[in-house]
């Protein structure tokens, strides 16, 4: 997993346009893990996107191991939204001090419901 600074990303929140600058932490073919720091009002976030649909085929396994890691992610304080008709966002806010800590963890659990996991 890639390192961040959460100084310089509300540097880039602050220039933006949109107010927001994010940088990707972790990704796979099945998930992104990513950090963002919002300046209005100031807030630093992890989102995940997970893919559940490959170009509008589903695979029920696929299916069944997303809910399972929604389902987790949601147990951690994350919300839920569908995201370009291919998966779903889930994002939480927190303190800058652990982010760190729950990227790492996040990654873990994104893992442990993957299908390219060690059986």
């Amino acid at each position: 997993m890639t390192g961040f600074d959460v100084e310089e990303l509300k540097k880039k929140a602050e220039a933006s346009p949109h107010g927001e600058a994010f940088e990707i932490l972790n990704q796979s073919s099945e998930a992104r893990l990513g950090v963002g720091v919002s300046s209005k009002p100031s807030d630093l976030f992890l989102e995940v996107t997970l893919r559940v649909f490959d170009e509008g085929v589903v695979d029920v396994d696929v299916l069944e191991r997303r809910i399972r890691a929604v389902r987790a992610l949601v147990g951690e304080g994350f919300t839920v939204r569908s995201e370009d008709d291919v998966g779903v966002t889930c994002e939480k806010s927190l303190p800058e001090s652990g982010v760190s800590v729950e990227a790492a963890k996040l990654w873990g659990l994104l893992n442990s419901h993957s299908e390219n996991r060690p059986r």
